[in-house]
């Protein structure tokens, strides 16, 4: 598959692909022996001992064609460029999957989700192999667009929170958290219940804590944070808003960093392109990081410990609502976010993981 060695140095080295091996972008492959990883990146194999690149899967939701899709695709979130196609659907095509990234060291989990009534079905992929979508196990309840928090480490606990339900003849919201261990297969046990019942819920986490942002309420949006400790099985507790109420904002976070993208607000326009960020491990509310390229709403997430992927969602733009965009931003660092790449397809509301 490759023209042979062309750099070589310590523990990096850097082999040319030719052009007719029509190996796909991001392709990982590990020694299970030597554990060392190696990765297919402009078209050369790079190189390295232990972890390579994070690579990013993004699943379902409303897609291009304004109907429940199944697609899957998948980036390197170090490299600039296109999502490639997974080679496999969900088990079952849904919209409004779980808002957040949400994985453990290995696995990737979809949960939740709409098609004609809400879904309570969770399956996973293994990020380094583009193969099989897996059933994973129940959730709770059949929830659409309700957030989800992972620690994204081997520990492996996902937390999901809110969502609204519909059973095909009446609609309800609820304020329930169920959570899991994303490294063993199985139905979801209580968490405990977020502040209020809320749906359009934007999650974002890191191994510590997780953080339910804005979503919509009773009374109408809401731009209240709660946040839960993972370790601890407990109801969610206040910590900070958002500089205003919103709906379908997308979250992201490194270890101490959390990121809250786009939404639907109060403001003119509604669609909002603006960012902001709050310090995990200090409850507060949420301060000005930049804007995105455009106005969006239903973003779906995902990132490593140095940078955020800000994938699809929908504009008020004719005749192409939902978009395929990928945006980027360096989450230490406040600015806008810029052109990344293009998803396979355009995606509103999809479920994310990275591994």
């Amino acid at each position: 598959c490759g023209s042979g060695y062309t750099e070589v140095s310590g523990e990096q080295f850097k082999m040319t692909v030719t052009p007719d091996a029509k190996i796909p972008a991001n392709t990982i492959f590990e020694e299970t022996d030597t554990r060392y990883v190696y990765w297919l990146q402009d078209n050369e194999w790079e190189y390295s001992f232990g972890r390579a690149p994070l690579r990013a899967v993004v699943a379902g939701g409303t897609q291009s064609d304004a109907v429940s899709g199944g697609t899957i695709s998948y980036f390197s979130i170090s490299t600039l460029g296109n999502s490639t196609a997974w080679g496999a659907n969900l088990t079952q095509v849904r919209a409004g999957i779980a808002s957040g990234q949400c994985n453990n060291d290995t696995r990737a989990v979809f949960a939740c989700g709409d098609h004609v009534v809400t879904q309570n079905v969770m399956d996973y992929v293994t990020v380094a192999s583009a193969g099989t979508c897996t059933d994973f196990g129940d959730y709770s309840a059949g929830c659409n667009v309700m957030a989800i928090v992972s620690q994204k480490n081997s520990d492996g606990r996902a937390v999901g929170g809110g969502g609204s339900i519909w059973d095909g003849s009446s609609a309800s919201t609820t304020n329930v958290m169920s959570y899991f261990n994303i490294g063993t297969t199985g139905n979801t046990s209580d968490f405990g219940d977020l502040t209020a019942e809320r749906y359009s819920i934007g999650g974002l986490s890191n191994a510590t804590r997780g953080l339910f942002c804005g979503g919509q309420e009773s009374g109408g949006r809401t731009s209240t944070i709660d946040f839960i400790t993972f370790a601890t099985t407990a109801n969610a507790t206040t910590f900070g808003t958002l500089h205003q109420t919103q709906v379908g904002v997308g979250g992201l976070a490194n270890a101490t960093r959390g990121v809250i993208c786009g939404g639907y607000g109060a403001g003119s326009p509604a669609y909002d392109d603006t960012m902001e960020y709050v310090t995990i491990a200090s409850a507060g509310n949420a301060t000005d990081f930049g804007n995105l390229t455009s106005n969006r709403n239903g973003i779906s997430c995902v990132a490593d410990s140095t940078r955020g992927c800000i994938c699809g969602g929908s504009t008020n733009i004719d005749p192409t609502p939902i978009q395929n965009e990928i945006q980027y931003i360096t989450i230490a660092s406040t600015g806008n976010a810029t052109d990344f790449g293009d998803l396979t397809v355009g995606h509103k509301s999809a479920g994310t993981g990275a591994a």
